[in-house]
């Protein structure tokens, strides 16, 4: 069967498993909270395993057909962004911190910026980087001058 009908399955299947556990939550709570523990280490085992890094051979092969493939691109962008939201820290609720909230609204907003492009995301422009780029053309520069001589 086709991504997308799976997609529309999974899909289906967290809304249910969302409407079951809010039904647990109004008759059963302690249920529920042992429910919540379950999913909460089922995330982090999930964070942990790596799976949807860029390092696996499935996207070695995306990240080739990537220059070629719209919807490749596409595809490793999402697992990347997927990579991301992992392996975020969630936000603690009970945290009445209002700057990290802003600190977080202001890093997801820069980030929707360059949402198709991961590796433009990551860029951070400093003074290092340019000390490193104008170092490196001075040392090409010479080693250019001496190799004609």
């Amino acid at each position: 069967k086709s991504k997308k009908y799976h997609r529309i399955l999974r899909r289906e299947k967290i809304k249910q498993k969302l409407k079951e556990f809010e039904e647990l939550q109004k008759t059963n709570p302690e249920e529920a909270l042992k429910k919540l523990e379950d999913i909460e280490k089922a995330r982090a085992e999930e964070r942990f395993s790596l799976r949807h890094k860029g390092t696996g051979q499935w996207a070695r092969n995306k990240q080739i057909r990537t220059k070629y493939d719209k919807e490749s691109r596409q595809e490793l962008a999402q697992q990347l962004a997927i990579s991301r939201d992992l392996t975020q820290k969630l936000k603690d609720v009970h945290s009445d911190s209002e700057e990290e909230g802003v600190e977080l609204e202001e890093k997801s907003n820069k980030n929707k910026d360059n949402g198709d492009n991961p590796w433009v995301s990551n860029i951070k422009p400093s003074k290092e980087v340019a000390d490193f780029v104008g170092s490196y053309r001075k040392y090409w520069d010479e080693k250019n001058a001496t190799s004609e001589s």
